[in-house]
């Protein structure tokens, strides 16, 4: 869907890129913002090999959703783990939101599947293993130098 090359900017093809932008005013959210809630573009750098990797992880944990497993353990393990790596908070907070947006992508087509036990089963299975191996680098990787 999204890519990039290294240093290069976004394409995009047949895909619709939505900016959500929340500004709550001093005096309540029934008051109109006082301040711009537009911010320059800017470009986020992620490498085409992360960006697989992320579609297959957040597919997995969207077929495990549609199956009725709780995929939610599997997700904060997945982002506790790239949290530990070299990113800037840009970057983690962009991988959190393409995980999600790639979770949303597939989301009607895997709820119309329907799952026979042994396959929920092994979900369930590789799910648990998935979140082990996860938690475990995640414990066992120095954390990131801190970014601005």
């Amino acid at each position: 869907m999204f890519r990039q090359r290294r240093n290069q900017s976004w394409a995009c093809p047949a895909a619709v890129v939505v900016a959500l932008v929340v500004a709550v005013s001093a005096a309540g959210a029934s008051e109109p913002a006082t301040q711009p809630t537009t911010q320059p573009r800017e470009q986020i750098s992620v490498p085409e090999e992360d960006l697989e990797r992320i579609r297959s992880a957040a597919i997995f944990a969207e077929t495990a959703n549609a199956a009725g497993l709780d995929w939610k353990p599997y997700y904060v393990a997945f982002m506790r783990l790239e949290r530990r790596k070299d990113w800037t908070d840009k970057q983690i907070k962009f991988i959190g939101m393409y995980f999600g947006a790639i979770q949303g992508a597939h989301q009607e087509r895997l709820r119309e599947k329907s799952f026979t036990p042994e396959e929920v089963e092994g979900l369930r299975q590789q799910l648990g293993q998935e979140t082990a191996r996860l938690n475990e680098q995640a414990t066992t990787r120095p954390y990131r130098k801190r970014s601005e």
